[in-house]
Formats: C-alpha cells, structure tokens, sequence
C-alpha cells in the first residue's frame, strides 16, 4: 500500500510505504516510524529543488537514508536509469571495498558526522527491480579521507544530489568471474 501526498507550492514529496517484513531484531537506522507486528511504515520527504527536462535537483534532509530514498523516487517518476552526483554531510554511514579474490564486499560502519566530499552513482535494472551503485568520498573533522563503495548512508545536516534521468533503462547481470553485478 502506498499513500502520496504532494504541495504543487514547494514542490516537495512526501509518501508513505508499506510493506511486510519477517520477524528480525530491529533494523540499524532510523527510517521506520512505525512497526505493527510485521508491518512497516516508512516515510519519505525529498525535496524536488528543480526539475529541468531529464535533471532534477535533490535534497535529503537530517536522518533520511538516502540509497532507498532515492529508488523510491525513481519508482514513483517512474524513471528507469539514471547517473547522480551529491555532496553534504552524513551521520552514519556503512561503506564497503570489494575483496575480488573472496568474491564479496568487507563492510565496516561510521556512526560519526562525516562531510560528503563527492557521491557518485547510477541506477539500473537487475531480475527487474531497480538498484544503486553508488561510490563516495568523506571525511571526518580531522578532514581525514574515508572512500568506497556505499551501501547505507543516513544524511547529517544535508544531503544534494543532481540526478540525470535517462529514457533507456541500463541492465546489470551477474557476472561469475568477478562475483559483481555488471552494466550490461
């Protein structure tokens, strides 16, 4: 079930999901706002600051999680592949390098205020659900450097994102070889 709302004024969108989950220990994060048994309801505010042809403008706002955020608003434009690039800051964020030998990512989590020096990524197709890949560069207040492969990132102060739409849908296989979901 899904519930849209929408202020033509701001051009600010905000919606609600539900979905059923299977019993587990809480998930890391904030997103959830409400859990009845198995039921979850997650709210999503994204503000569209522009919208030019194939390019909008975006920003995510203390606490959102921005990976599944921005797949929700691909689902909703209806938008089937795109590139980004973003900048901001974050407060919690699980990175990950990938171990070609072992055939798997090694995660490691920052629960820390770190700035977004660049976020880098697409969205594409694989066994028809849409997915992210997405790469950034951080640093701490020391302006140490952290970088890699993104897989959950909660936005501290603010998160914008511009984000090209394609009219072509991009499709990922897997590949055996290096264990990678690949462009196809």
């Amino acid at each position: 079930m899904k519930v849209f709302t929408e202020s033509e004024d701001s051009m600010e969108t905000s919606f609600l999901l539900f979905h059923y989950r299977k019993p587990q220990a809480s998930a890391r994060g904030g997103r959830h706002l409400l859990q009845i048994k198995n039921w979850i309801c997650y709210t999503i505010i994204m503000k569209i600051v522009l919208q030019q042809e194939n390019q909008y403008v975006l920003r995510f706002d203390r606490g959102e999680e921005v990976i599944n955020q921005l797949l929700s608003f691909c689902k909703q434009e209806k938008i089937v592949s795109g590139f980004f690039v973003g900048l901001g800051a974050c407060s919690f964020l699980k990175l990950a390098s990938y171990n070609l030998e072992a055939k798997k990512y090694e995660e490691k989590e920052f629960s820390q205020d770190l700035e977004i020096g660049n976020l880098t990524g697409n969205i594409a197709h694989m066994d028809g659900e849409l997915i992210a890949h997405m790469h950034g560069n951080f640093s701490d207040a020391n302006l140490k450097a952290i970088a890699g492969h993104v897989m959950l990132m909660k936005v501290g102060g603010t998160c914008e994102i511009m984000f090209t739409k394609f009219d072509q849908p991009m499709n990922r296989n897997f590949d055996t070889e290096t264990g990678l979901k690949l462009l196809d």
